[in-house]
């Protein structure tokens, strides 16, 4: 079985490939910047931005000369301020269109999009996603599905920076800083020492709901049926234990 990635270099694309590989599926992945090539694994530079996903018409007459049997796409901007340049509207919402294009084209019967648990509409990214999801269920692609993760959390194995993974990171800097200068207070004055506190605005009771990003790309590697797909975490931890946890 063959399947096409699209942004199989990103932090999902990358673990999802790594689980299609081990489930032996011959995978081409199409990214702008291409890793290297390994066993099943042929890594192709493109552009979904562009007609037939940006792909040269050697790399095209090698994709579309095979059969292609499904294509994962995950290729996105996800930045959640204002839509600068329109980048946001260009890569999700006219980068979709061209998958499903490419499908259509090249009789790829099967198509998996990852979107977002979060498509209300609070902000441009939220808007590209749920848009995006109309187009997919009314293409004419024979098989579509949806999948739809809430905040992907890196793991030891599989690290992330991305905005959330900056967040905690900024919880852990605050606390090791309040730390320090507790203990160099400490010994050095004789009055009572007086707590240094470093404050987050937000609910201690608000819920995070986060997933790995290995059990996100576990779950699209084996979900092998039509339909729109929850990924999201049963029991979400609060921000209140989030920080105990930081600390």
């Amino acid at each position: 079985m063959t399947v096409l990635v699209t942004g199989g270099s990103g932090f999902v694309g990358g673990v999802l490939v790594d689980k299609l590989l081990a489930k032996g599926r011959r995978v081409i992945s199409i990214s702008r910047h291409s890793p290297t090539p390994r066993e099943n694994f042929v890594p192709l530079a493109g552009d979904i931005t562009k007609p037939n996903l940006g792909l040269n018409s050697g790399a095209l007459a090698d994709v579309a000369g095979g059969k292609i049997d499904a294509i994962y796409h995950l290729a996105a901007v996800h930045t959640l301020g204002k839509d600068k340049n329109g980048l946001i509207q260009k890569t999700n919402v006219d980068g979709t269109r061209n998958v499903i294009d490419f499908c259509i084209r090249h009789d790829v019967p099967r198509l998996l999009f990852c979107s977002t648990a979060y498509t209300s509409g609070e902000n441009p990214y939220e808007r590209s996603k749920a848009l995006c999801e109309v187009m997919v269920n009314e293409s004419d692609i024979p098989h579509v599905t949806i999948f739809k993760p809430s905040v992907v959390m890196g793991t030891a194995e599989n690290p992330f920076t991305g905005h959330f993974s900056q967040f905690v990171s900024l919880v852990v800097r605050i606390h090791r800083r309040a730390e320090l200068i507790r203990r160099n207070i400490e010994g050095t004055l004789r009055l009572p020492v007086i707590e240094p506190v470093f404050r987050i605005k937000g609910n201690p009771q608000g819920e995070l709901n986060l997933v790995t990003v290995d059990a996100v790309a576990e779950a699209m590697a084996n979900i092998d049926k039509g339909g729109t797909f929850w990924l999201t975490n049963p029991e979400p931890p609060t921000l209140g234990q989030l920080v105990e946890w930081v600390g």
